[in-house]
């Protein structure tokens, strides 16, 4: 990556995606299916189900005796393709009717029915992102990638003022039981907004108004 950010081929973007299937294959077919190497998500209130022993690719039986039934109050994280799949990393929160994982969502969990999600697609190519693998760099694209330990630099890059942060971000790990409102959701730049991101990378995005209408539904859970 050359200088602290590394602008890339992406757009603000919104989908449906099936139910029944594993969550992670539903979300490799979104990602394919727009042409996308990777991914900011955020999904609201989608039942859930899991079925323990399930193969990935076999169908949902009529009878679920053995299945767990619960419902994502919010999910936001990154999904990036991967030989075989997606890798998929984010954060939480959501409830069961009987005991369920509490502290990681399971990674066969499946949507009870399709769900509707959006957030920031980034266009597959062949530059190297690092921890995104192959996208599409573009040095005029109004979103870039950006370590978070390389955001103060961010700040005085050419053509960034006004700019808002998106994460941060890591895109492996599962979705974990944590506060997904801890998220920054296309918060201005600025030192203290730097301040509060820990680790990780982030999505910088130019300053646009459409842009900054969509974070505020997505902060307000709309």
């Amino acid at each position: 990556m050359a200088g602290p950010i590394l602008p890339v081929e992406g757009r603000f973007f919104e989908d449906t995606i099936d139910g029944y299937f594993p969550l992670t294959e539903s979300l490799r077919q979104m990602l394919v299916r727009q042409g996308f190497a990777a991914a900011w998500i955020d999904i609201a209130h989608a039942p859930m189900m899991h079925l323990p022993g399930l193969e990935p690719d076999a169908p949902v039986p009529l009878r679920l005796d053995q299945a767990r039934a619960g419902m994502i109050r919010r999910l936001r994280g990154v999904v990036r393709l991967v030989p075989g799949g997606v890798a998929l990393g984010g954060r939480g929160q959501w409830r069961w009717i009987a005991d369920g994982p509490a502290d990681r969502l399971p990674a066969d969990i499946r949507l009870a029915e399709p769900a509707f999600l959006r957030g920031i697609g980034i266009a597959a190519g062949t530059d190297d992102s690092g921890w995104l693998g192959p996208i599409a760099a573009r040095p005029s694209a109004d979103i870039a990638l950006c370590p978070a330990s390389a955001l103060p630099s961010a700040l005085d890059a050419p053509g960034w003022a006004g700019a808002s942060v998106w994460g941060p971000c890591r895109a492996e790990g599962g979705i974990l039981a944590e506060d997904p409102s801890a998220l920054r959701l296309g918060l201005p730049l600025s030192d203290q907004t730097i301040g509060s991101v820990n680790g990780g990378a982030v999505l910088v995005r130019r300053a646009d108004p459409h842009a900054d209408a969509i974070a505020r539904a997505m902060r307000l859970g709309l």
